[in-house]
C-alpha cells in the first residue's frame, strides 16, 4: 500500500504522521476482528483457552482446554501467557 498523499511505500507511513495513524487505526480494526474471530470459535468444549509452548519443541499451541491456567477469551489468554513470559525472563 502507498500513502496516496506522499508516496510512501506502506513500511515507511509511520512517517506519515497523518497516514501513519489512519493506517494504525485499520491495523487495530483488523487486530479486533481477528481475535474476534478466534474467540467465536471457542465454547464447544471448555470454553476455556491456553496459548503455551509446545511440549515437543514445535512452537506454540492456542487451544481449548481444561488444563489449569486457562481463560475464557483470546485476549486474556494472550496477556496472561505475556505476563508468564516476562515474569519467566525476569527471573534470569
Amino acid at each position: 500500500m502507498l500513502c496516496k498523499k506522499h508516496d510512501i511505500e506502506e513500511f515507511n507511513l509511520f512517517d506519515c504522521e497523518s497516514c501513519g495513524l489512519e493506517i494504525r487505526i485499520k491495523q487495530l480494526e483488523a487486530d479486533k476482528e481477528r481475535l474476534d474471530f478466534l474467540d467465536s470459535l471457542n465454547g464447544k468444549y471448555t470454553g476455556k483457552i491456553i496459548l503455551r509452548m509446545s511440549s515437543h519443541g514445535r512452537g506454540f499451541r492456542l487451544h481449548e482446554t481444561s488444563q489449569e491456567g486457562a481463560a475464557y477469551s483470546v485476549r486474556e489468554t494472550i496477556d496472561n501467557y505475556i505476563k508468564t513470559k516476562e515474569s519467566k525472563d525476569a527471573k534470569k
